[in-house]
């Protein structure tokens, strides 16, 4: 008797710790916001961090002295399952998953970023060139958070 009576509970306590198994795989922009990404190493001309909030991301690199400074403007971005040839500002910190960061600075220039892989421990990207029906993909960049 106490077996019957033991069975659905365990099948409640199953099926609840697969529902919240399911429910805590972070978006991609969780992923991204969750650290100040460091690229290279503080020996080479090109060590900078890329910061990321839900529709701003960042650069900083070190001067000639050795200070952190921000690039000269901050780009407002967002996220896209794919490449885009217009920027959408009504998009800008809406979407939480995409395989693309849509960016756009202050001037008006537009950048497109295809994620290559992303996890709490690696982000590696690629930048695109996009020109009319052309896509040309420039070198990776791979960053991992910045371990202070």
């Amino acid at each position: 008797m106490k077996t019957k009576k033991m069975l659905p509970f365990l099948i409640c306590v199953f099926i609840i710790s697969h529902v919240q198994a399911q429910t805590t795989k972070e978006t991609t922009m969780e992923l991204l916001t969750h650290a100040t990404w460091e690229h290279g190493k503080p020996i080479y001309g090109d060590y900078r961090h890329k910061v990321f909030n839900d529709s701003v991301m960042t650069d900083w690199y070190k001067d000639q002295y050795g200070h952190f400074v921000r690039t000269e403007y901050p780009m407002k971005y967002y996220l896209t399952d794919e490449e885009e040839r217009t920027f959408d500002k009504t998009k800008i910190g809406k979407i939480k998953n995409g395989k693309y960061i849509m960016a756009i600075n202050p001037y008006g220039g537009f950048i497109c970023y295809r994620i290559l892989e992303l996890s709490k421990e690696q982000l590696k990207i690629v930048s695109i060139r996009l020109q009319g029906t052309m896509s040309t993909p420039n070198m990776p960049w791979d960053y991992t958070p910045l371990k202070e």
